[in-house]
């Protein structure tokens, strides 16, 4: 038999929902009781962010043969889920510049 929920420590089937914590949204279960239940690595993502926002960080140009190179921050390839190889876009303003996952 199909559920369309996740059995509660009280024994009644919590209900998928979404609730807000920290400025984020979190997906999660919330039963009638008033018991909730979330992704953990939802969660941490969502302090990560409130972490990070607003910091500015200084990034080191690097060189690598012609090719320039920026090293980001561990912080921040966490939390976009960079890793070597991936490919972004780079587009250039005329006050900034912005990179696209």
């Amino acid at each position: 038999m199909k559920q369309d929920g996740l059995r509660c420590v009280c024994g009644k089937i919590a209900k998928s929902a979404k609730m807000s914590y920290l400025g984020g949204t979190l997906n999660c279960w919330k039963c009638s009781c008033g018991e909730s239940y979330h992704n953990p690595l939802e969660t941490e993502r969502i302090r990560l962010v409130n972490k990070l926002k607003n910091k500015k960080f200084e990034m080191k140009i690097g060189k690598i043969r012609s090719n320039l190179i920026i090293r980001i921050p561990k912080d921040i390839s966490d939390l976009l889920g960079m890793r070597a190889g991936n490919k972004i876009t780079l587009t250039a303003k005329p006050d900034r510049i912005e990179l696209l996952l």
